[in-house]
């Protein structure tokens, strides 16, 4: 994804990476596209949590956003049922301050029905033995 977005696309694509004494802790994937820096994808992991890698890639993130003069940082979704395993993550996100915005949801445009109910299969396969 890096690699094609690289390419001049009207897209870009940024990595960033929050290491501590050689351990790679925390990775945000952000795409800069029209005025807005989405935050695709990322993680991080429980080692050294309190270095708290995470807040550091989005402050960073959002720097770099505003150095490109860019108005909206979209954290790409947040839940706010509190019952949802997800609504820690989002209090996460909505620390940071901001307000939600509601869009109408994604859809599959299925072109190889047949490859789709092989992708579907597989999924509820893998969500079972996690």
């Amino acid at each position: 994804m890096l690699k094609f977005f690289a390419s001049g696309k009207s897209i870009e694509a940024k990595l960033y990476s929050a290491w501590h004494e050689g351990d790679l802790l925390a990775t945000n994937l952000m795409l800069y596209w029209s005025g807005i820096a989405v935050y695709l994808f990322g993680g991080s992991v429980e080692h050294k949590r309190n270095t708290m890698p995470a807040y550091l890639l989005h402050w960073q993130a959002i720097e770099d956003a505003k150095a490109k003069g860019l108005r909206t940082y979209d954290f790409w979704g947040v839940e706010t049922d509190p019952a949802h395993p997800w609504h820690g993550f989002s209090k996460f996100k909505l620390g940071f301050g901001g307000e939600i915005k509601k869009y109408e949801g994604t859809w599959d445009f299925v072109l190889q029905p047949a490859w789709y109910n092989i992708y579907k299969i597989l999924r509820a396969i893998n969500r079972k033995i996690r």
